[in-house]
Parts: C-alpha cells; sequence; structure tokens
C-alpha cells in the first residue's frame, strides 16, 4: 500500500496563492519597493537557474552503476530508480522539479508586478500632487475625533473643490 502524497495539494494551494498575488499585483493593489523587488526577482532568477540545470541533468539519478547485476539490483536500477528520476509520477524528481520551476517563476513574475505596482503608484501619487493648484489653497479648520479628542488632519481643498461642494 503507498501513502498518500501531500505534495500535490502543497503546490495546487501554492499556486492559487501566488496566481491570487499576482492578479493583485497586475491591478495595483499589491506592492513591494521596487529595490526589493529587484532584489527578490534577482533571487528567484538564481533559483529558477539551479532548478532548471537540475531537471536538465535529472535522468543521471537513474543511472547507477555499481550496485551488482543480480536480477534485484537489475530490477531495482531499471525499475525504482528510473521512475523515482524522470516518471510522471508525482512523487519523480521530474515532476517535481517541474513544479518548483512553476511555482518560482510566478514568484518571479509576482515580485516584478508588485515592485511595477508601486513604481506606478508613486507615478501616480506625484502626478495628483502636481496637479494641485498652490495658489488657491485653502485649509479647513483642524478636526477633532469626538471619541478620544485626537486632532485630525488638516483637509487640504483647492479652489474646484470648494465650488463644487
Amino acid at each position: 500500500m503507498t501513502a498518500p502524497n501531500p505534495v500535490p495539494a502543497m503546490f495546487t494551494d501554492l499556486n492559487s496563492a501566488l496566481d491570487k498575488g499576482l492578479s493583485q499585483a497586475g491591478e495595483g493593489n499589491l506592492w513591494l519597493e521596487p529595490d526589493a523587488a529587484q532584489n527578490a526577482a534577482r533571487a528567484c532568477a538564481q533559483l529558477l537557474s539551479a532548478l532548471k540545470s537540475a531537471k536538465r541533468n535529472d535522468h543521471l539519478a537513474a543511472k547507477v552503476d555499481g550496485i551488482g547485476e543480480f536480477v534485484q539490483d537489475v530490477d531495482y536500477r531499471e525499475n525504482r530508480l528510473k521512475k523515482k528520476a524522470d516518471g510522471a509520477d508525482e512523487r519523480s524528481l521530474d515532476w517535481i522539479l517541474a513544479k518548483h520551476i512553476e511555482a518560482v517563476s510566478k514568484l518571479r513574475d509576482l515580485y516584478i508586478k508588485a515592485g511595477k505596482a508601486y513604481a506606478d503608484a508613486e507615478i501616480d501619487n506625484k502626478k495628483d500632487f502636481s496637479s494641485v493648484d498652490l495658489d488657491h489653497i485653502q485649509f479647513r479648520k483642524k478636526s477633532v475625533n469626538p471619541n478620544n479628542s485626537t486632532p485630525g488632519a488638516h483637509l487640504v481643498v483647492t479652489n474646484a473643490d470648494v465650488n463644487s461642494a
């Protein structure tokens, strides 16, 4: 009897979370400071390089010489080791490396999108601030929170906002 394999469910959950993060970053709702995003994406790229190299060479794990020429040894080498190395089974090295490559690729893309979302938000914030007419700013009275008597923020209002109110 084969024990249940928790690995496929783990990758399903991980990919689902990464897909949500990619969606949020693509919509501009998930931000990461650009330098941090760049460093994280670079680390993912290095890991991807190592994983892809391992995947290119995973067939070597099935080639074990020197166990012996007994029938059991030949069967072990030709069947069990080969299946563990490059079989389509969810327990094979090939399958697991492919899933890791998929997940790290998504993580790299998430870092890139989140860094871009941060940079785009900064550009939008600068545009919003540059559109304020500094010659016609009015300040409303300072507000006070009635629950705890703490001061609130000053509101900056342009003439357009005053005229439309």
